[in-house]
């Protein structure tokens, strides 16, 4: 049996690696080891953060695990279920802000299906393929031979949603089927 290992803090704080997500299908939290609550979306997961001291330069992490985290040097992407300026605020501070790309909620448009929202606000899975596609092929070449390809094909397949609901009026049948694994 390992021996139980004290409650450390670096900086003040908690060290990421000893936190735990709890969550129950409909909220979720991000919770310490010495039981402290980082981070919580409440009633829903897409409700606006109760708790973020995890990116906030100021009263988060270290800028050094932070780096260990989320890399010093390469892009990152949120696709938050909220607006993305709460992220943006709370990545203020730190160094190279413009590797991060963060999408959320815009109040813009109108949508006609649940997977439209997504698609409207660009946070879609489908979006968020897209913008991988585009940073690694910047640090790949071997992928930015390719990417192109990919590019097309995730496009390709956002005309075919749009033209899908505008004539059924609901998600196409691979979206409204998926399942999770």
């Amino acid at each position: 049996m390992d021996e139980f290992k004290p409650v450390s803090y670096a900086g003040g704080y908690l060290p990421v690696e000893d936190h735990d997500l709890i969550g129950d299908g409909s909220t979720a939290a991000l919770v310490g080891r010495d039981s402290a609550i980082s981070w919580m979306c409440a009633p829903r997961f897409d409700s606006p953060p109760l708790f973020c001291p995890i990116l906030d330069a100021r009263h988060g992490l270290t800028q050094e695990t932070f780096d260990d985290l989320f890399t010093a040097d390469r892009p990152v992407i949120f696709n938050f279920h909220g607006y993305s300026s709460e992220v943006r605020q709370l990545l203020f501070d730190r160094p190279a802000l413009a590797r991060f790309q963060v999408n959320g909620y815009v109040e813009e448009g109108a949508t006609t299906t649940p997977f439209d929202l997504f698609v409207q606000n660009r946070s879609s899975r489908r979006h968020v393929a897209l913008q991988a596609a585009r940073a690694a092929a910047k640090f790949n070449p071997q992928f930015a031979a390719q990417v192109e390809a990919v590019v097309s094909r995730y496009e390709r397949k956002l005309a075919e949603h749009q033209a899908y609901i505008l004539e059924h009026g609901v998600d196409p049948p691979e979206i409204t089927d998926w399942k999770r694994m």
